[in-house]
């Protein structure tokens, strides 16, 4: 499996051109994919075992993940190099892995926007009024910047 990974990553670098810190992730991700299949199953894996995986196999892996701490964004992205991994074994290399398709990414927690500090305001109103060319485009300015802080 280690060549299957090692053609992968040249594809995605050569052919998709994704980012050096990109290939590294998903690189790292099928190493420990790989980790897990080779205790999951108790031998090294070969191709064929690929196509006979599992959602439970593929679920296995991401709550080992979720145990070691990661935060949802990162085991979205293991799903996403699981994906594309397999999606590309599928197309270039004719190991398909229909469990796969059932796996779906963890929801991400939604975040609140932050509030602007009244220090920051103060500053900006400075700025635009400072750039004004005229008395009354600062003022005018100035009181829009403030109604939308309020």
């Amino acid at each position: 499996m280690a060549s299957l990974i090692g053609r992968f990553l040249a594809h995605l670098g050569d052919q998709r051109r994704l980012s050096p810190h990109t290939l590294r992730a998903y690189g790292l991700t099928l190493e420990r994919f790989e980790d897990f299949l080779i205790r999951h199953l108790g031998g090294p894996v070969v191709g064929g075992q690929l196509g006979a995986l599992a959602v439970a196999d593929l679920r296995g892996f991401l709550a080992l993940r979720r145990g070691e701490g990661l935060a949802a964004a990162s085991l979205a992205r293991d799903v996403s190099a699981l994906k594309t991994f397999l999606a590309w074994a599928r197309r270039h290399e004719g190991l398909p892995c229909d469990a796969i398709a059932a796996l779906k990414a963890p929801k991400q927690p939604r975040r609140l926007p932050r509030a602007v500090s009244p220090a920051d305001v103060r500053e900006l109103v400075a700025v635009v009024e400072d750039a004004a060319r005229q008395p009354w485009v600062a003022a005018r300015d100035a009181a829009v910047l403030l109604l939308l802080y309020g």
